[in-house]
């Protein structure tokens, strides 16, 4: 079991079950292995976690937002409130994981596995097949773009219409 001990005071070293320290500020923490480490609340985003093996990890409300976790293991791992959304699971595996209330909208789960795998909800399991509870592929849907803000026409000089981006006017000059 990995405990959750700091390096000389640092708070973004870890150590693994194998006793070494993780740097987990390193971008690339491909084939690391994290197996029972304590990663809760911790931000991971955009991180290259190909081939980890993060089995009995604990994950809960991790931001793990666009991390490629391609061919990883994250068997019984506790993905509680986990942020997964655009995350790479390609071939990932999540037999008997926990993932109630994980986010994984748009995540790239193609060849996946989610056997025994609690709290799957009705857009994900859309998603997989219903007998070997693999991930199909996905097609992506872009988030939806933000709105701009109001524009309105305003009277220029000569009195033509003028586009302003919702500033305040500056009134008449003298």
């Amino acid at each position: 079991m990995a405990v959750s001990r700091t390096k000389q005071g640092e708070k973004n070293y870890m150590q693994a079950s194998d006793h070494r320290f993780v740097d987990l500020t390193q971008q690339d923490l491909r084939g690391e292995h994290l197996v029972g480490m304590n990663l809760s609340d911790r931000n991971l985003s955009g991180k290259i976690l190909i081939g980890a093996d993060l089995r009995r990890a604990n994950l809960n409300r991790a931001n793990l937002r666009s991390a490629n976790l391609r061919d990883a293991n994250l068997s019984g791992a506790d993905l509680e409130g986990t942020d997964l959304r655009w995350a790479i699971l390609k071939n990932a595996v999540f037999d008997r994981a926990n993932l109630v209330g994980a986010d994984l909208r748009y995540a790239d789960i193609e060849g996946a596995r989610f056997k025994k795998t609690r709290k799957l909800d009705g857009e994900l399991l859309s998603r997989l097949d219903p007998v070997t509870k693999i991930g199909k592929r996905l097609t992506f849907r872009p988030d939806p773009p933000t709105p701009a803000p109001a524009m309105k026409p305003i009277r220029g000089r000569g009195g033509s219409p003028t586009v302003s981006a919702g500033l305040p006017s500056l009134g008449k000059r003298r």
